[in-house]
């Protein structure tokens, strides 16, 4: 029994013409690689500036703190100068204090000027 082209039972392919099926599979790969790093590098931003306003409010947060550590610094090396001018003019209380702020090792600026 011959088959015809046109019987059911014919060779269909030889109407089609032949398909090549290239399949890349670098491309997928590249394509995730590549999303997945715009998603880190993106997160990554964001924790940055996040963290960088978290920053600038502490900064301005310990502002009022240490503008009054700086006045408190400034009153304290004050009366240590005039300690110490009291001292030099041989008042023994003034030296007393002079001698145990020396044992602490606590050093004394005679011009009362604050060291920055």
């Amino acid at each position: 029994m011959a088959i015809h082209a046109n019987s059911p039972g014919a060779d269909v392919k030889k109407d089609r013409p032949a398909q090549t099926v290239n399949h890349n599979s670098f491309a997928p790969l590249a394509f995730i690689v590549v999303i997945t790093l715009l998603v880190m590098v993106g997160f990554q931003t964001l924790q940055i500036n996040n963290e960088r306003k978290i920053l600038k409010n502490t900064k301005i947060g310990q502002e009022d703190s240490f503008q009054e550590s700086k006045k408190l610094r400034a009153q304290l090396d004050s009366i240590a100068s005039q300690t110490a001018l009291l001292a030099s003019q041989n008042n023994p209380n003034a030296k007393i204090i002079i001698e145990a702020l020396k044992k602490r090792k606590i050093t004394i600026n005679p011009k009362g000027q604050t060291s920055n």
